[in-house]
């Protein structure tokens, strides 16, 4: 009896370790799935600017598409820097 008595605070701590470690792995997991599901958001709205600015340079003439470029780099800058490792 002594012996179940003394061993049980250890396997109660035991215990509490190895469910806060499977919560923090959950929470990590769905930390994951989440910035996942972000970075798919993104893919998709960057494919959606793609095909408007290729209309857009097939429907305008040279000198407005021009026109528009300018003027969005105008009002977003930010947004027209070059990018580490490519153009933009």
């Amino acid at each position: 009896m002594k012996v179940k008595r003394r061993q049980r605070p250890a396997l109660q701590r035991r215990i509490g370790e190895l469910r806060r470690a499977e919560n923090r792995d959950e929470a990590e997991a769905d930390r994951v799935r989440i910035r996942a599901a972000q970075i798919r958001a993104a893919e998709h709205t960057d494919r959606k600017r793609g095909a408007f600015v290729k209309a857009a340079k097939e429907l305008l003439t040279p000198e407005v598409f021009t026109e528009v470029w300018a003027r969005a780099a105008e009002l977003d800058s930010t947004a027209f820097e070059e990018a580490v490792g490519g153009a933009a």
